[in-house]
């Protein structure tokens, strides 16, 4: 196979740090030092690390950052103000996170204008893999207030001279494929979901030459299919609120997600244990922000599942690079039986089936049987068709109901989709 371009992340990541050369050392050397910096750092300025830290000496290896305590989602939620390093008028962008269904309060992440710019700059370098000069980019993410993922994205695609409009998440299809023809776009950002639906309604007409997927699951059979309905090439990307949005990115080798080494710190845990995996094992994503002033988070766990890749990229790149997400940790809902069922398996045996559109899931009880029931409504392309057969959904270990309509979950590009749990019996612990 012929070698791709290199991910420009290299030469960026290269310069941020001031090393000369990327390498496998140099970059763990490179870590080390900013860890203890982000250590002593927070341990100064935050009530948080302070308490959490405290017995804890001065880093002398990097088994001794491995043995501080995780952050947890959980403590974020129960005292977001206690991780500020700075006074609260330096903080520019609030975000707050909730999690789908809920209405009590949320996680509240904290940025600076400083810690914003990182993300710029990395959106910046991550968009120039695939964007040129006077491309006209059609964004579906959030980005109707200042600091939001949509309003950065423009930032960083500005300083490449493109031109590009934020449209937000798709909730009118219709006037999202008007919005699209009308625009003509270049390049396409948006969620998975709805890249796919948007792509396959209007296969065979205006095609953009590259798409951008993140801020969820993202089957191999999705990519594939919007590949084939706008003959493009389909980049992804993986990051976080907590991590400033940017995170990782694929290049043209489409072979993991390159990391935004400069300012983050990625690990792989044993999610039971909490030990180090070695590369080419699967655990929890834990991430340390490297030069975060506003809110560091360290040693951060995601709750997302991957490993790190041990060959190097066909690009050529030295970066360490992450599979793609394999799934949430605790996303699989429990059934009676005792096995599990999730939104990747869904995806993976929807998005491969012949007419499907889009699609959301619930579970409920079976009064009638006593058991339970997941119920599926599927959009189809052909509203007239008959329901489809889809003989992989008889194998999954749950009674299976499907109907016709329009998905009944709406993502802002913060909340991933998931199966809604309508049972009011919850299965034994």
């Amino acid at each position: 196979m012929a070698k791709q371009k290199i991910t420009p992340l290299d030469a960026w990541i290269r310069e941020s740090t001031g090393l000369r050369e990327i390498s496998g050392q140099s970059l763990g050397e490179y870590h080390f030092r900013k860890l203890g910096e982000i250590v002593d750092y927070a341990k100064t300025k935050s009530r948080f690390y302070r308490a959490r830290f405290a017995g804890f000496g001065e880093m002398e290896k990097l088994s001794d950052f491995q043995a501080l305590p995780f952050t947890t989602p959980l403590d974020v939620l129960n005292g977001s103000n206690d991780f500020l390093c700075v006074p609260p008028d330096e903080i520019s962008r609030i975000v707050t996170l909730r999690t789908s269904g809920t209405t009590g309060k949320g996680k509240r992440i904290f940025f600076t204008r400083e810690d914003q710019e990182l993300t710029v700059d990395f959106f910046e370098c991550g968009m120039s893999t695939f964007t040129a000069r006077g491309d006209r980019t059609l964004i579906f993410l959030p980005g109707e207030t200042p600091g939001g993922v949509g309003d950065l994205l423009k930032r960083g695609l500005g300083r490449l001279g493109a031109h590009s409009d934020v449209y937000g998440p798709i909730s009118d299809h219709s006037d999202s494929k008007r919005i699209f023809l009308e625009y003509s776009p270049d390049v396409v950002v948006g969620l998975p979901s709805q890249m796919f639906r948007l792509s396959a309604e209007t296969a065979g007409g205006i095609s953009p030459k590259s798409v951008l997927l993140a801020s969820d699951n993202m089957p191999r059979d999705l990519c594939d299919a919007i590949r084939r309905n706008w003959k493009c090439e389909v980049f992804t990307h993986y990051g976080l609120t907590e991590t400033g949005l940017g995170g990782a990115v694929t290049c043209a080798a489409d072979a993991g997600y390159h990391m935004r080494e400069n300012d983050l710190y990625f690990e792989i845990v044993d999610p039971e244990y909490g030990r180090p995996v070695p590369d080419g094992e699967y655990g929890e994503i834990v991430i340390t922000t490297l030069n975060h002033r506003g809110m560091p988070l360290i040693r951060y766990r995601t709750g997302d599942a991957s490993r790190i890749l041990t060959q190097e990229c066909e690009c050529g790149s030295a970066l360490r690079r992450l599979e793609g997400i394999s799934g949430r940790i605790n996303e699989p809902l429990q059934l009676r039986s005792g096995q599990n069922i999730s939104i990747k398996t869904l995806d993976d045996i929807l998005y491969g089936s012949p007419g499907v559109l889009s699609f959301s899931a619930y579970l409920a009880d079976d009064a009638k049987n006593g058991g339970e029931t997941l119920v599926i409504s599927i959009t189809q392309a052909d509203r007239n068709a008959a329901m489809p057969a889809i003989p992989e959904l008889d194998g999954l270990p749950v009674k299976v109901v499907l109907k016709k309509g329009e998905q009944d979950f709406f993502t802002t590009g913060v909340a991933k989709r998931r199966i809604e749990d309508r049972r009011k019996t919850p299965p034994p612990a």
